[in-house]
């Protein structure tokens, strides 16, 4: 335990003091006399001085799933999608008004987002103050970058400033399609490249 925790290893653990028929079952399943067994993937890697060994030549390290750090996970999550919503319940059960208030201002431009529920990962949930400097929910992302809570996107709506927020939505699309350019150019139907075909995906978007 001490190993994994000095390596950071993710890890789930059975306690066979708790269950004899398992205690004394796994020795014969795993053809090995002693406790501790590490199993990763369903394989017997071994008891604790192959463990030593490989940790001692730097194989353990390698072979074993690390955990990744919060930072690293918050920037997968919010880099899972080109619009992404962290909000308290979901779209269509929201679980405080400020979510709901801000799920309805998006539906009026008919996006595509994704969102994440942060009552159901409290290290999510904390973590992610800490990592965007900013204390609510919800927290609006596009293309990686935090646009705001609801109090900026509601400004800009009832503004009209809205052009600024769509613009920022629309640029992501408009990068996904130069970026797949080369094959939309090379498509049998030039439908796929026209500058038509862009302008109306675009207006389909905003719509």
């Amino acid at each position: 335990m001490e190993m994994f925790s000095t390596l950071e290893v993710e890890f789930s653990y059975f306690d066979i003091l708790s269950d004899s028929d398992v205690r004394e079952g796994l020795k014969k399943f795993g053809e090995w006399p002693t406790y501790p067994q590490v199993w990763m993937d369903g394989e017997l890697l071994g008891g604790l001085d192959i463990l030593k060994e490989m940790h001692e030549n730097g194989e353990l390290v390698t072979t074993l799933p690390v955990k990744q750090s919060l930072n690293t996970r918050l920037k997968n999550i919010i880099n899972s999608h080109k619009i992404m919503l962290f909000m308290k319940g979901n779209p269509s059960e929201p679980k405080c008004g400020f979510s709901k208030t801000t799920v309805g201002i998006l539906a009026e431009y008919n996006l595509d987002y994704k969102t994440f529920d942060i009552l159901t990962d409290d290290e999510v949930r904390q973590g992610l103050k800490t990592y965007s400097e900013w204390p609510t929910y919800p927290q609006l992302y596009v293309d990686g970058e935090l646009i705001g809570g609801l109090d900026i996107i509601r400004e800009m709506h009832e503004s009209g400033d809205s052009v600024t927020l769509l613009s920022e939505i629309v640029w992501c699309y408009v990068e996904t399609y130069l970026l797949l350019y080369p094959f939309f150019r090379s498509s049998s139907s030039s439908r796929y490249w026209s500058c038509d075909f862009l302008e109306s995906t675009v207006s389909d978007v905003v719509s």
